[in-house]
């Protein structure tokens, strides 16, 4: 395993998407008396979105030891429908909201994607991420993943205890128990293929 390989996949995943993540969060947290113009709001959470797709993106087409064959053409075959099933998610999650990044919806949503799980955004990065790392033949960008789910998961918890809940108080709070952050079977199956990638650090997979 080439450990300054795994640490530059790392370092690409969560130094961008982690400066978005606070950019966006800064805004949020001055705008609570609404002084911000909704232009720049939209414009922020834009890029902000856009820059925590690019790292995820970016990692795989780095320089590193890359899958031979037939490990290559196995993860083609395993990522194609990991980057399909992330864009149906996204793409549906993003119209159920009408809204991208951390704006706060004006209605509780509980319809679409949103009524099986309470992040679907976070979980077709990962789906979509893990997907085109493992259709790039990167093991060490599929390997780098886990920063990029627990900055999710904090995320997510700051968005329902600093957004959500005090906006819609007991509703959401019954949301919340009824509704998984993500689904149980989505996250043993995606927690299954990263493991499975694990094997591409050894170098008698790569090339």
């Amino acid at each position: 395993m080439d450990r300054k390989t795994l640490k530059k996949n790392t370092i690409i995943i969560s130094a961008i998407s982690q400066t978005a993540d606070l950019a966006m969060m800064a805004l949020y947290i001055l705008d609570k008396e609404g002084r911000v113009p909704s232009k720049i709001k939209t414009a922020v959470n834009f890029i902000g979105v856009a820059c925590v797709n690019a790292s995820w993106i970016i990692a795989p087409l780095t320089r590193q030891p890359k899958l031979r064959q037939p490990w290559s053409k196995l993860g083609r075959i395993m990522g194609v429908p990991l980057m399909l099933g992330g864009a149906i998610i996204a793409g549906v999650s993003t119209w159920n909201r009408k809204i991208i990044g951390i704006e706060t919806p004006g209605s509780l949503i509980k319809g679409g994607m949103y009524r099986y799980m309470r992040h679907p955004t976070y979980a077709a990065i990962l789906a979509g991420s893990l997907g085109w790392a493992l259709f790039m033949g990167a093991p060490y960008a599929a390997a780098s993943l886990p920063s990029l789910a627990l900055q999710f998961l904090a995320g997510g918890m700051y968005e329902e205890r600093m957004q959500l809940k005090p906006l819609f108080g007991e509703e959401y709070e019954a949301y919340r128990k009824g509704t998984p952050f993500f689904p149980r079977s989505m996250a043993a199956l995606l927690i299954l293929i990263y493991l499975l990638s694990l094997f591409g650090l050894d170098e008698a997979f790569t090339e």
